[in-house]
């Protein structure tokens, strides 16, 4: 199985964030118009959506640091 490198996985889940957590609070100050059910719809999934890449990162980093702690290397793509 294949395992992400940390190097890679943080910069793309910071940047996904980047987006995502302003798009949560965009869509969470324009409820306008919207009927109850569609306004907890879109803040629940937008919340979902901007909580997916912060858990992503602790996730990862979790990992590393096990990884760390048990002297486990994760061999560089020029290597394998």
């Amino acid at each position: 199985m294949i395992t992400p490198r940390t190097a890679i996985v943080v910069p793309a889940t910071l940047s996904f964030s980047v987006f995502a957590i302003p798009h949560f609070y965009n869509h969470l100050h324009r409820l306008t118009g919207s009927t109850t059910f569609e306004a907890i719809a879109l803040t629940s999934l937008n919340l979902l959506v901007a909580a997916l890449g912060i858990t992503i990162i602790l996730v990862t980093s979790l990992r590393d640091q096990r990884d760390r702690r048990r002297n486990v290397t994760i061999p560089d793509a020029e290597t394998s």
